[in-house]
């Protein structure tokens, strides 16, 4: 079984609070999961402004997964929470104003992380519109998308396979809303 074969989307869940490493390396081993949009629908972070933008969220101790995320300004309803997209290196699979945020396969015109963090700072989410394999987020006036076509991703920089979901994963399984930036795989 290759790469290419295996589930992108990464179970997550966020470092408590009151946790204390003993060193750099430790998390811990449980910790609360953070609902995916099936649960708790869009609604939740529809109409939220953008307070912060992140392209390396998550850990397993000693590097990460990669994920993206934006922290979302409170409401009536729920104080600031991040909208995080829990797939491997997410920032390859999203296009942001028409370009890959991130590609490490540098023949790929890309938006850039840092360009990305600052430009998506500000912005309020108007829409957010998914599937199972494609989503696409109104942020003002710009657009922050995944697509179907999995050639519109870069490719993997070893195999040079395309970026693809399974038959079983869903995107509304990949986006979850957490209480923190803090979040363990």
């Amino acid at each position: 079984m290759s790469y290419e074969d295996e589930s992108k989307i990464v179970p997550c869940y966020e470092v408590p609070k009151d946790f204390v490493a003993k060193n750099p390396c430790d998390l811990p081993c449980e910790g609360p999961i953070p609902p995916t949009i099936r649960k708790t629908g869009v609604e939740r972070v529809i109409g939220r402004k953008v307070l912060d933008a992140c392209c390396h969220l998550g850990s397993y101790g000693m590097g990460g997964p990669g994920f993206l995320g934006v922290k979302l300004e409170k409401n009536s309803e729920h104080s600031d929470e991040w909208l995080v997209l829990c797939l491997w290196g997410s920032d390859e699979w999203v296009r942001y104003d028409g370009l890959p945020i991130f590609s490490i396969v540098k023949t790929y015109e890309q938006y850039g992380q840092k360009k990305f963090i600052e430009n998506v700072t500000g912005k309020v989410l108007k829409s957010f519109d998914i599937t199972d394999k494609s989503c696409k987020i109104m942020l003002d006036e710009t657009v922050m998308e995944i697509t179907e076509d999995p050639k519109s991703r870069p490719t993997y920089g070893g195999s040079g396979g395309y970026r693809t979901l399974l038959e079983t994963d869903s995107l509304l399984d990949a986006w979850v809303v957490s209480s923190t930036m803090y979040i363990a795989i």
